[in-house]
């Protein structure tokens, strides 16, 4: 009845409201490249679309996305997957210290550990 038309349309609300989120989040993200054990995905690196504008250099973004600078370091994202080796079997729960801009969040979020920062 009168009720469920109510409950779908700001179920519908919702959807749109967290669609139009991920949209905005997304036009300020770039490509992680990719490295295993980790799947693809994509960071948010900036406030505005296209500024690059939380880093003193506004060229790293691309830089980044593209594979130019050796950020996150190889030793450091090794140890996070052989740590983590297993999550999507097993609760994990990881902590980042130092959450700077997430990146360490994101590589243990996408081995399925719940992540504290």
């Amino acid at each position: 009845g009168a009720s469920l038309t109510s409950w779908m349309a700001h179920a519908g609300a919702a959807l749109w409201q967290c669609t139009l989120a991920a949209s905005v989040a997304f036009n300020r993200s770039y490509p992680v490249p990719q490295r295993f054990p980790f799947p693809p995905m994509r960071l948010v690196m900036e406030r505005s679309p296209g500024t690059c504008d939380l880093y003193r250099d506004s060229d790293f973004c691309t830089l980044f996305a593209s594979d130019r600078t050796f950020e996150p370091e190889y030793h450091i994202r090794e140890v996070i997957a052989s740590f983590l080796d297993g999550c999507h079997r097993k609760r994990c729960v990881a902590i980042d210290i130092g959450s700077n801009n997430g990146w360490m969040s994101a590589f243990m979020l996408s081995l399925g550990a719940e992540v504290l920062a």
